[in-house]
Protein backbone atom coordinates (compact mmCIF):
# COMPACT_ATOMS: atom_id res chain seq x y z
CA UNK A 1 0.00 0.00 0.00
CA UNK A 2 1.44 3.35 -0.99
CA UNK A 3 -0.13 4.92 2.08
CA UNK A 4 2.40 3.13 4.29
CA UNK A 5 5.29 4.57 2.29
CA UNK A 6 6.66 8.08 2.16
CA UNK A 7 4.62 9.42 -0.72
CA UNK A 8 0.97 9.87 -1.49
CA UNK A 9 1.30 9.22 -5.23
CA UNK A 10 2.98 6.47 -7.20
CA UNK A 11 3.49 5.71 -10.88
CA UNK A 12 2.31 2.50 -12.46
CA UNK A 13 5.96 1.84 -13.29
CA UNK A 14 6.93 2.00 -9.60
CA UNK A 15 4.03 -0.25 -8.62
CA UNK A 16 5.45 -2.90 -10.95
CA UNK A 17 8.93 -2.50 -9.45
CA UNK A 18 7.63 -2.81 -5.88
CA UNK A 19 5.46 -5.79 -6.85
CA UNK A 20 8.47 -7.64 -8.28
CA UNK A 21 10.59 -6.94 -5.19
CA UNK A 22 8.14 -7.57 -2.37
CA UNK A 23 6.09 -10.37 -3.90
CA UNK A 24 8.73 -12.24 -5.90
CA UNK A 25 8.04 -15.39 -3.86
CA UNK A 26 4.26 -15.22 -4.10
CA UNK A 27 3.07 -15.75 -7.65
CA UNK A 28 -0.61 -15.56 -6.64
CA UNK A 29 -0.25 -12.00 -5.33
CA UNK A 30 1.86 -10.97 -8.34
CA UNK A 31 -0.81 -12.26 -10.73
CA UNK A 32 -3.53 -10.49 -8.77
CA UNK A 33 -1.66 -7.18 -8.91
CA UNK A 34 -0.95 -7.67 -12.62
CA UNK A 35 -4.68 -8.17 -13.22
CA UNK A 36 -5.45 -4.87 -11.48
CA UNK A 37 -2.70 -3.07 -13.43
CA UNK A 38 -4.21 -4.38 -16.67
CA UNK A 39 -7.64 -3.13 -15.55
CA UNK A 40 -6.22 0.34 -14.82
CA UNK A 41 -4.45 0.46 -18.19
CA UNK A 42 -7.54 -0.75 -20.07
CA UNK A 43 -9.72 1.81 -18.28
CA UNK A 44 -7.33 4.61 -19.22
CA UNK A 45 -7.32 3.48 -22.84
CA UNK A 46 -11.14 3.34 -22.91
CA UNK A 47 -11.39 6.88 -21.51
CA UNK A 48 -8.25 8.32 -23.12
CA UNK A 49 -9.88 10.95 -25.33
CA UNK A 50 -11.78 12.59 -22.48
CA UNK A 51 -8.93 12.64 -19.93
CA UNK A 52 -7.18 15.92 -19.24
CA UNK A 53 -3.49 16.00 -18.37
CA UNK A 54 -2.49 16.56 -14.71
CA UNK A 55 -5.98 16.07 -13.34
CA UNK A 56 -6.93 13.28 -10.95
CA UNK A 57 -9.99 11.19 -11.83
CA UNK A 58 -11.81 8.86 -9.47
CA UNK A 59 -11.24 5.33 -10.74
CA UNK A 60 -14.84 4.33 -10.06
CA UNK A 61 -16.07 7.27 -12.20
CA UNK A 62 -13.89 6.11 -15.10
CA UNK A 63 -15.31 2.60 -14.67
CA UNK A 64 -18.87 3.94 -14.60
CA UNK A 65 -19.54 2.90 -10.98
CA UNK A 66 -21.04 5.05 -8.24
CA UNK A 67 -19.28 5.86 -4.98
CA UNK A 68 -19.74 3.25 -2.28
CA UNK A 69 -18.25 2.78 1.16
CA UNK A 70 -15.03 0.82 1.01
CA UNK A 71 -15.04 -2.67 2.39
CA UNK A 72 -12.05 -4.79 3.29
CA UNK A 73 -13.05 -7.76 1.14
CA UNK A 74 -13.18 -5.71 -2.09
CA UNK A 75 -10.05 -3.77 -1.16
CA UNK A 76 -8.06 -6.99 -0.67
CA UNK A 77 -9.68 -8.69 -3.68
CA UNK A 78 -8.49 -5.80 -5.86
CA UNK A 79 -4.96 -5.87 -4.37
CA UNK A 80 -5.44 -2.42 -2.85
CA UNK A 81 -6.77 -0.89 -6.08
CA UNK A 82 -10.45 -0.96 -5.15
CA UNK A 83 -12.29 1.31 -7.60
CA UNK A 84 -13.69 3.68 -5.00
CA UNK A 85 -10.40 4.17 -3.18
CA UNK A 86 -8.10 5.19 -6.06
CA UNK A 87 -7.63 8.27 -8.21
CA UNK A 88 -5.71 8.24 -11.50
CA UNK A 89 -3.85 11.00 -13.32
CA UNK A 90 -1.97 11.18 -16.63
CA UNK A 91 1.18 13.31 -16.71
CA UNK A 92 1.06 13.49 -20.50
CA UNK A 93 -0.70 11.84 -23.42
CA UNK A 94 2.03 9.19 -23.84
CA UNK A 95 0.27 7.14 -21.16
CA UNK A 96 3.31 4.97 -20.50
CA UNK A 97 3.66 3.35 -17.08
CA UNK A 98 5.76 6.22 -15.72
CA UNK A 99 3.12 8.73 -16.93
CA UNK A 100 0.21 7.10 -15.10
CA UNK A 101 -0.01 8.26 -11.48
CA UNK A 102 -2.19 6.76 -8.77
CA UNK A 103 -3.14 7.88 -5.30
CA UNK A 104 -5.66 6.97 -2.66
CA UNK A 105 -8.57 9.35 -2.29
CA UNK A 106 -8.13 11.73 0.62
CA UNK A 107 -11.48 10.83 2.15
CA UNK A 108 -10.44 7.16 2.37
CA UNK A 109 -6.89 7.51 3.75
CA UNK A 110 -7.71 6.28 7.27
CA UNK A 111 -9.70 3.31 5.97
CA UNK A 112 -6.95 2.43 3.48
CA UNK A 113 -4.31 2.57 6.24
CA UNK A 114 -6.42 0.23 8.36
CA UNK A 115 -7.04 -2.22 5.50
CA UNK A 116 -3.34 -2.22 4.50
CA UNK A 117 -2.18 -2.90 8.06
CA UNK A 118 -4.73 -5.70 8.47
CA UNK A 119 -3.89 -7.17 5.05
CA UNK A 120 -0.16 -7.21 5.78
CA UNK A 121 -0.82 -8.81 9.15
CA UNK A 122 -2.88 -11.52 7.43
CA UNK A 123 0.10 -12.35 5.15
CA UNK A 124 2.19 -13.57 8.08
Amino acid sequence: CIILGRTDTVSLKNIKVVKNIFFKFDEKIKVSIDKEIEDITRTINENFEKLNINRFYKFNDLKGFKDNELNKRNFIAHSGFEYGSVEIKLLNKNAKDEDIILKYRDKHINTVQKFCAEGLKDLR
